[in-house]
């Protein structure tokens, strides 16, 4: 019984799921997130700072 469901299944046409806006953006972006992470990374985040007193 199970040949005969994995048979069936094997045989339905495979159906992609659309890419969300968000996925797209970061597919797009995915090399200068890496680089801002890198940097991140090596010289801490863009919110330190240093204050002068």
């Amino acid at each position: 019984m199970s040949e005969a469901l994995n048979r069936e299944f094997n045989d339905l046409p495979v159906t992609l799921i659309p890419e969300t806006p968000a996925q797209k953006w970061r597919r797009e972006n995915q090399k200068g997130i890496e680089v801002i992470n890198k940097y991140v990374e090596e010289h801490g985040s863009f919110s330190d700072y240093q204050r002068v007193f």
